[in-house]
């Protein structure tokens, strides 16, 4: 796995930065915060209510062992 030197040529592109994340080991997968992560808002829950299953695109941002 080749970590990159630079990110600044990625700009504001988030497919990118995720890539970049992921392959450098910063950042697991993105994963469905509706099914597998945090809390919803109150419409969310109304929406789970009315069958409409709304997906939360959630990320863990990986904290090198040294930082913590």
């Amino acid at each position: 796995m080749n970590k990159p030197n630079s990110v600044s040529h990625v700009g504001d592109d988030i497919h990118l930065w995720l890539e970049i994340g992921q392959q450098s080991g910063w950042c697991g997968q993105v994963t469905c915060g509706t099914h597998d992560g945090p809390e919803m808002t109150e419409s969310e829950y109304d929406s789970m209510d009315e069958y409409d299953d709304p997906c939360l695109p959630i990320v863990r941002i990986w904290i090198p062992e040294d930082m913590k």
